[in-house]
């Protein structure tokens, strides 16, 4: 494949977004769609799942690799079949700021292909002041026509949910499980244009908390910009990116 060809198909479907896709024909391209669901613990420390579907493309998928941002403290990284729970193999790299984490599929897939990964981070939440503090997304590449749908999980005791910032994405529901509050975020931004934050108040926290001054913005840039051949997306913390070979 020529590498603009490959440039092209890797801004519309390579981006590691978690991919959720329908039977399509050979070249047909399906909507790329983030599957995130963000837990706090009462002390503060957040765990990520991100539920990933690989579309289908006759080059096939063979890997998966994504970047964990050493501020964070990332830990307890696996990742898995999402049908069978078995373990992916794969190995690490340290960097300068963050350690890269390079999966194998064990083979091609062409059809698509679901796995799963989860990791925990801290000093994530951010001190607003005045006993407010909030958490905020945005990737840090735009890519049109994603969907990107994010579920956060606020502990039962601790914490108590204020509002979102009305200058970003609006949620889609704000409700309370089991004692929890569960907000829900689900937009479709043609422009690439996203991000969202939500503030409450909270005790016992002040672990796993920085202030906008030592932790740089609320949602700092987490990834570098697109490549020539693939296109990277960061998610809660780690640039994704899946890689195709070809198989002749």
């Amino acid at each position: 494949m020529h590498l603009w060809k490959l440039a092209i198909f890797a801004l519309l479907v390579l981006a590691a977004a978690l991919f959720l896709t329908a039977p399509a024909a050979t070249g047909q391209v399906t909507t790329p769609v983030t599957n995130l669901t963000i837990t706090m613990n009462e002390t503060g420390a957040i765990h990520y799942k991100l539920i990933q579907t690989v579309a289908s493309n006759p080059d096939g998928a063979v890997s998966y690799s994504f970047e964990l941002q050493k501020q964070y403290d990332p830990e307890n990284v696996s990742v898995y079949d999402f049908s069978t729970g078995a373990p992916l193999q794969y190995t690490t790299r340290d960097v300068t700021s963050a350690i890269d984490y390079d999966v194998s599929f064990g083979r091609p897939y062409f059809d698509g292909y679901t796995f799963v990964v989860e990791y925990d981070n801290h000093y994530r939440i951010v001190d607003e002041g005045n006993g407010v503090y909030s958490l905020g997304y945005r990737p840090a590449v735009d890519i049109n026509n994603v969907r990107r749908m994010t579920t956060v999980v606020l502990p039962a005791r601790n914490v108590t949910y204020l509002n979102y910032n009305t200058a970003l994405d609006k949620p889609v529901s704000v409700d309370t499980e089991n004692g929890h509050t569960v907000i829900r975020f689900d937009n479709t931004t043609e422009g690439g244009d996203y991000a969202w934050e939500i503030r409450f108040k909270a005790v016992g926290i002040s672990g796993e908390v920085r202030t906008p001054q030592t932790g740089a913005a609320t949602m700092p840039p987490l990834a570098p910009p697109l490549g020539p051949v693939a296109a990277i997306i960061a998610l809660a913390g780690g640039a994704l990116l899946v890689r195709k070979k070809k198989v002749s």
